[in-house]
């Protein structure tokens, strides 16, 4: 077989199977062009690389395909379940579990299980009998957030079952959808979780990660610098855990004089071992697979070079996990190997860099934000890594198990001291914002650097620091503006971002309550994802900062999320209607962030923020104190009025002319207290807005209010039924784009 081959049949059959699987439609371009090559330089071999191809894509179609399970507001549901798959999270415990052999993800409330008393008596598999929710997973419905539907279907998993009632709990004698030896791998791995959960905190976190693959749900907030540094690959359980796992069988079968090919036979079991004692990650596709192909080629089975070792990697990795390069773990894994193939005659420091610079365009991508200072941290924590961090680890774990404290604790604060230089680096000015782009200019751009690998040409150089440094004041000075009405359930949200970095205003942050049975707000969780979530969203649309934040009024579904956020993102003002200051809900939620406060009264001009038209006298920061803001959008005019009133609209006509064919944000969700037939009639809007939850409990927007939307003949956008809406601008055109239902 020719060299190139199977490196060649590898990126068709990726971008391939992406495309028939995730309907991406740019992919159709690398296929064409493997395919040409294919044409050109192993034309004999076309006809089996077309073949071998079909076989693949179809038993990978089969592999994942999925029995439909019933949805039903609320069942009977016996689950199988295993404890080592289950995590603590805010709402109690989630983790995989099975029903009629279609694995399903489970929620069960902190209260309804003792999941450390029984991980102590050694119990793992349990068979639970209750009443539960049997759920589709949650859709993004912003553009840039988790899509935890897509992430769940990558691993074939269609449904998600929250128990409300659990009336019978068995242990499980006999494991009917898992192996007796994958569940003793798993039971030993969730032991050792158990234990590494007793050691002091760093060499906790690092020897959890890093050993065993386990990632404590707050690790990266407790390990500061490691995501903004660009040192997330060294954590993700992957090629250095395989290398060490193989080496050291190596080293042992040569000295306890083990013959080669028993070694070998066994070392190949080991390595499938490896991967069910880690949970079957993701990440461990590749490595895994090519210590298999290291192994095959030591053992004289086959000849392959390190490229076309990559390809059949892509190969094996996209069949049997069709979402592996949906990750981001997933394409720096496979980058990084690729980009060090390319780059492993060179020394050590610039490996390392040319590996940072290779990985940029994924990193900043995915998360908005790169330092440069992750070129330079990356080339000295490496080795640092490598040489120091994971002999020490290392050394704490013999220490713990040899009862030597002194030791033990000498380990842990040489990995703490680690800990705290990544974290004062972490606060070193100079971070950059990058505006989230399309993934076919990443992809482009990761090719031209690819070539640079090769050809280390001068003018490829200039050009991709060019088209970096564009991206980057684009994305800080961008040239058309934006409106953004954020789908935040039952709440609003709305961005207005003008264009060549203006001031940036945010209208009302969101905010979310969660319910009992009794129709009675719970306490709020610790981790407010919702905030998050449009903390995300406002950095991969380039906003580091809000200038204003408009707080229309009191209500939680409105200002909830505020706390949270402004942790996250920088907030320079806050403006609130006039007697909202005087509210316990200020006191409470607003004083105690030290922000500027200005009080909004009409009629009043604010500048940037344009004209407000609501409240005319101070009042309690109720729906009937609502302020509503004129606001100029490009060619159109944006009217917002929170949860203004039909009085409170009246008294707006009485008061202002306002234009006619503005973009109207409908108050109140579409609620039927406000937008009176004749606000309609005398503003004839060019579009109405609506922010609702989906199936919220206060039926937003109400029929009435869209009977007269319709009899007015105005168009409707509603998050609803579009999620996300987007409304942009570049001088005088204009157009609309929405992130569900392709509008």
């Amino acid at each position: 077989m020719k060299t190139g081959y199977w490196f060649t049949c590898g990126v068709g059959y990726v971008c391939l199977y992406n495309y028939v699987w995730w309907q991406i439609w740019w992919l159709i371009f690398p296929i064409l062009w493997s395919a040409w090559i294919l044409y050109q330089q192993y034309r004999t071999q076309m006809v089996i690389s077309f073949v071998f191809g079909l076989v693949l894509l179809s038993s990978g179609c089969l592999y994942q395909q999925v029995v439909p399970i019933t949805t039903e507001e609320a069942q009977s549901v016996s689950v199988e379940l295993y404890l080592d798959n289950l995590r603590p999270t805010s709402y109690g415990w989630r983790g995989s579990g099975w029903i009629e052999r279609q694995e399903v993800i489970v929620y069960l409330s902190q209260e309804q299980v003792a999941v450390a008393d029984w991980r102590k008596q050694g119990i793992n598999g349990l068979q639970i009998n209750g009443v539960g929710e049997i759920r589709q997973p949650r859709e993004a419905r912003n553009r840039f957030s988790f899509d935890e539907r897509k992430s769940l279907r990558q691993q074939g998993i269609t449904k998600q079952v929250w128990l409300r009632k659990i009336t019978d709990i068995q242990q499980i004698q006999r494991f009917v959808t898992r192996p007796w030896y994958e569940n003793r791998l798993r039971f030993w791995h969730m032991k050792l979780v158990n234990w590494f959960e007793c050691l002091p905190p760093a060499l906790r976190d690092y020897g959890e990660t890093l050993f065993l693959g386990y990632v404590r749900s707050n690790f990266y907030h407790e390990n500061i610098g490691l995501q903004k540094l660009g040192l997330v690959h060294l954590f993700s359980i992957s090629g250095f855990q395989v290398m060490l796992f193989y080496q050291a069988w190596r080293c042992v079968g040569r000295y306890l004089w083990i013959p080669r090919g028993l070694n070998l036979f066994g070392l190949q079991f080991g390595l499938l071992g490896v991967w069910s004692f880690a949970g079957n990650v993701l990440s461990l596709v590749r490595p895994i697979s090519l210590a298999s192909l290291m192994l095959w080629r030591e053992a004289g089975l086959i000849r392959l070079n390190g490229y076309d070792a990559w390809g059949i990697t892509a190969i094996l990795g996209v069949t049997f996990q069709p979402g592996i390069f949906q990750t981001l773990g997933g394409q720096l894994s496979y980058l990084l190997a690729l980009g060090l193939l390319t780059v492993q005659r060179r020394p050590w420091w610039q490996q390392s860099l040319w590996l940072g610079v290779l990985i940029m365009p994924l990193l900043a991508n995915h998360t908005g934000w790169w330092h440069p200072l992750a070129l330079i941290v990356n080339i000295i924590a490496v080795p640092i890594f490598t040489w120091v961090i994971i002999p020490v680890l290392i050394m704490g774990v013999m220490a713990a198990l040899l009862h030597n404290t002194k030791m033990l604790v000498a380990m842990n604060q040489i990995v703490e001291g680690f800990r705290m230089v990544l974290k004062i680096l972490d606060q070193v000015p100079m971070n950059l914002n990058f505006m989230t782009l399309p993934n076919i200019l990443i992809g482009i751009l990761i090719y031209l650097l690819l070539i640079l690998l090769v050809t280390q040409h001068k003018i490829l150089v200039w050009g991709l620091g060019i088209l970096i440094i564009g991206w980057w004041v684009f994305s800080a000075y961008p040239v058309s503006g934006k409106v953004v009405f954020f789908d935040v359930g039952q709440g609003d949200a709305t961005l207005i971002r003008p264009p060549f970095g203006q001031a940036v205003i945010l209208v009302d942050v969101g905010g979310k309550i969660q319910w009992d049975q009794g129709n009675q707000p719970k306490r709020q969780l610790q981790v407010n994802y919702q905030a998050q979530e449009l903390a995300s969203n406002l950095s991969a649309l380039g906003v580091v900062k809000i200038d204003y934040l408009v707080l229309t009024h009191q209500d939680f579904d409105h200002i909830g999320n505020l706390p949270a956020l402004s942790h996250m993102i920088k907030i320079e003002h806050i403006i609130i209607p006039a007697g909202m200051e005087q509210t316990s809900t200020f006191k409470k939620m607003i004083a105690p962030l030290q922000i500027p406060v200005q009080l909004a009264l009409a009629p009043k001009s604010m500048g940037d923020v344009g004209t407000l038209l609501h409240p005319h006298q101070p009042g309690r920061g109720r729906n009937e104190d609502s302020l509503a803001l004129l606001i100029p959008c490009g060619p159109e005019n944006l009217i917002l009025t929170g949860d203004l009133d039909r009085a409170g609209e009246h008294t707006i006509l009485q008061h202002f002319n306002l234009p006619a064919h503005s973009l109207l944000k409908l108050g109140h969700h579409g609620s039927k207290t406000s937008t009176a037939k004749e606000w309609l009639q005398i503003l004839k809007p060019k579009v109405g807005i609506i922010s609702a939850g989906v199936n919220n409990r206060y039926h937003h927007p109400s029929l009435e209010t869209l009977v007269n939307l319709q009899q007015t003949q105005i168009p409707v956008w509603n998050t609803q039924v579009h999620g996300m809406i987007e409304y942009t601008w570049f001088l005088n055109w204009t157009w609309w784009r929405s992130f569900l239902n392709d509008s």
